[in-house]
């Protein structure tokens, strides 16, 4: 009888301690769950912050470009005000450089210039625009 119940003990020890080893493994699980939650919140917010990092980047760049475009019309305006036989401009940060223009050419009479002699002349027949 002394034997039995000892053997009972046992068994209700080791029952036990298979429910504390059960509650630990579970315990442990949902601390993996609550980690991975943990990654994937901040996985978002990285995220978030890195689209509105990319907006302000977006905007401001945009603003710059604004200040760039304006600076070079000004360049542009000074370059029409030099002579036409000035092609280019050496300045320490760089050169200005005038390009190469089609002259642009109107027809007043579209008729007139039709019955020219010398149409055949041309090399190449632009669209025309009458006036």
């Amino acid at each position: 009888m002394g034997n039995n119940f000892l053997n009972e003990l046992l068994l209700e020890v080791e029952q036990k301690e298979k429910q504390m080893e059960l509650a630990q493994v579970d315990m442990i699980l949902k601390e993996i769950s609550s980690l991975n939650s943990d990654i994937a919140k901040i996985l978002s917010q990285a995220e978030e912050e890195k689209q509105i990092m990319c907006e302000w980047a977006i905007q401001r760049s945009a603003k710059l470009n604004e200040r760039v475009d304006w600076l070079s019309k000004k360049l542009e305006a000074f370059m029409n005000e030099q002579e036409p036989s000035v092609r280019t401009i050496d300045l320490a940060h760089g050169q200005l450089l005038r390009r190469k223009q089609v002259e642009k050419i109107s027809v007043g009479n579209l008729e007139t210039f039709l019955l020219n002699k010398n149409l055949s002349q041309l090399t190449s027949i632009a669209s025309f625009q009458a006036l």
